[in-house]
């Protein structure tokens, strides 16, 4: 009789299991289609943008048709705007559904033949893995952006984050020949993290590219990384943060000089305000903005790193105009801080650097940047092997100044206190 009643119970069970199965896949069904659709509408945003701006770049430069330059300006702006409101919507769907990721690369694996349109750009020509999107917080992977980087020796690289957001995080890494022939041996002088508001492109990598180059990071002993990270409202500053950590935990250096663009900035302002790096045992030693967004952040008041300020008079991303209060705002502060107005060169790092003659004021803030961390830094080392790395860096940083500071710096030695000095810090002198 129990037997009986147990597989009647069954029986009555099966049904209800199978239309709450039924109803848990149709939700799930549901919200991987909204997902795709927020991610192909990212797609076609940045598609949209890239060819736009090649267009802006083309009328620029034959000085024609002001009136179409002006309108196709305008429409970027809204395009940055909308991409950052499908980034957001796209985060929350995501933090909603921890699984949607697994199901969108699942699906995503099985739809490659008949539904590329769903992909990155190009998918169909780029394999099977193009499939694997490692970074969440981007609507675009470097894999869709060429090889640009591979000419500076840089590669791809998959980084681990502890922000419950991003999780592991695809990025770009340039560094010396030095360091990539003997990692062990090599002694670093610094990383330079570059961070934009927008999704990466061939171009933004190529435009991160000429920065590197025309501010001579890597001939300076830097390694160069570029996460793929776009900004958006659910990116919090402590997730920034925590790209950061992983970053430095990748290089195996803890010093690093910060490179905005655009919404970036209020990311980069807040994580220095609130010394976020310092409780991950990690330096902030410096900023460097280009174009960064209004209204100014009422939280750079509390940044006390150096900020050094550059913008382009024909930036048509972020106008010149809006670059007073910036100026203003520094001025303000206490912090050391640097301000280089250039009349050309866009919204293009790269560009400000070679066209508008900012490169030597930029090389020369990162090296400023990195010697003034070590000149403040009470830790003394007291193995042989790090006070000799310590002692070369400083050479290798003090030999990168210009010729009247490299005059002035000659004969510059670093010392470690010994029993007798009860200072217990390190100091130089010169």
């Amino acid at each position: 009789a129990k037997l009986k009643i147990a597989r009647t119970e069954g029986r009555a069970l099966a049904p209800r299991a199978c239309a709450s199965a039924s109803m848990e896949a149709a939700m799930t069904h549901h919200v991987v289609r909204e997902a795709e659709a927020l991610r192909a509408s990212g797609q076609a945003l940045t598609s949209e943008a890239e060819r736009l701006w090649e267009e802006v770049q083309e009328h620029v430069q034959a000085k024609a048709r002001p009136n179409e330059v002006e309108r196709k300006v305008q429409r970027l702006k809204e395009i940055r705007t909308e991409m950052s409101t499908t980034a957001s919507e796209f985060i929350s769907l995501v933090n909603r559904h921890p699984r949607l990721v697994s199901s969108l690369e699942e699906r995503s694996g099985m739809e490659l033949s008949v539904a590329p349109t769903l992909l990155a750009p190009n998918a169909c020509n780029l394999g099977p893995a193009m499939h694997h999107k490692k970074s969440r917080l981007s609507a675009v992977s470097f894999q869709s952006c060429g090889d640009g980087y591979s000419a500076l020796g840089g590669r791809a690289v998959t980084m681990s984050t502890n922000s419950d957001l991003l999780g592991d995080l695809e990025c770009i890494m340039l560094e010396p020949q030095g360091k990539r022939l003997a990692p062990k041996d090599y002694v670093t002088t610094g990383v330079v993290i570059c961070l934009q508001g927008m999704p990466p492109s061939e171009a933004s990598l190529k435009d991160w590219c000429e920065a590197a180059t025309a501010a001579a990071w890597l001939d300076h002993g830097a390694t160069v990384v570029l996460p793929n990270i776009q900004a958006a409202a659910a990116l919090s500053a402590s997730d920034l943060a925590d790209v950061v950590d992983a970053v430095c935990e990748e290089v195996g250096f803890s010093r690093v000089l910060l490179v905005g663009k655009d919404l970036m900035a209020l990311r980069i302002v807040e994580m220095a305000a609130e010394e976020l790096l310092e409780q991950l045992d990690r330096e902030l030693c410096g900023i460097i903005f280009l174009g960064p967004s209004t209204p100014v952040p009422a939280a750079i008041e509390k940044v006390t790193v150096p900020v050094m300020l550059l913008w382009a008079k024909d930036d048509d991303i972020s106008a010149f105009d809006e670059c007073l209060p910036w100026v203003d705002q520094i001025d303000e502060s206490d912090t050391l801080s640097a301000v280089k107005l250039c009349d050309v060169g866009g919204h293009n790092l790269g560009k400000v650097l070679t066209l508008g003659g900012a490169a030597d004021v930029v090389s020369s803030f990162f090296v400023s940047v990195f010697i003034l961390a070590d000149l403040v830094n009470e830790d003394v080392p007291t193995d042989h092997g790090d006070v000799e790395k310590a002692a070369s860096r400083v050479e290798n940083l003090t030999r990168a100044l210009p010729p009247a500071l490299k005059e002035a710096c000659k004969g510059a030695s670093l010392c470690v206190a010994n029993d007798a000095d009860d200072t217990g810090k390190r100091r130089m002198t010169a």
